[in-house]
């Protein structure tokens, strides 16, 4: 029984370095396939980053292309543009200068002739005032409307004898009922 026992254990020891076996064949399994998927991974970033490298390196490029200026050449176009300013300044300052001794010189120039006037003797002269002559208002004749030629052309139409003459009227007094201008109607 004693080597019944022995052999049952070394059975059960064996059955149990089987089952390790196993569990190390399936755990070198799973490893090698972990392994394999993080390869796999790793390759996928490594590609990623070798085309994120080439992207930043494109932008920076483009970025030393754009030639942006620095602060110290803006603030000397700055100063620059100041500095001509003050100087177009400058120069307007100094024509208004120029202009006011200018007109300063010709007060100057009239004071002393106002002066000199003063000084001298004032010479009196009269001039004949001219009667104003009266002149007669005459008014203007009144203009003749139409209805003025209208009526005068009937009262001579109801005294006509002469049949031409009739005609003459009745054909004005026609044109000024239909607003033909007075001054075209021939009587």
């Amino acid at each position: 029984m004693a080597d019944n026992n022995i052999v049952t254990a070394l059975e059960e020891i064996k059955e149990q370095l089987n089952n390790e076996k196993k569990v190390a064949q399936i755990l070198a399994n799973s490893a090698d396939e972990i392994v394999k998927a993080q390869s796999e991974k790793f390759e996928a970033f490594s590609k990623n980053l070798d085309t994120l490298t080439e992207k930043v390196e494109g932008l920076v490029a483009k970025l030393d292309a754009l030639q942006v200026p620095s602060v110290e050449e803006i603030e000397k176009s700055i100063n620059d543009k100041v500095e001509a300013a003050k100087s177009e300044i400058d120069d307007k300052v100094e024509e208004i200068k120029k202009s006011a001794e200018a007109a300063a010189e010709k007060v100057e120039t009239i004071e002393k002739s106002v002066d000199a006037l003063e000084n001298e003797p004032v010479q009196k002269s009269v001039t004949a005032i001219q009667p104003v002559e009266e002149k007669e208002v005459v008014e203007a004749p009144k203009a003749i409307t139409t209805d003025d030629l209208i009526s005068k052309a009937l009262v001579e139409l109801e005294s006509c004898t002469d049949l031409n003459r009739a005609r003459a009227l009745n054909k004005a007094i026609v044109q000024l009922n239909s607003g033909v201008n007075p001054a075209h109607v021939k009587f």
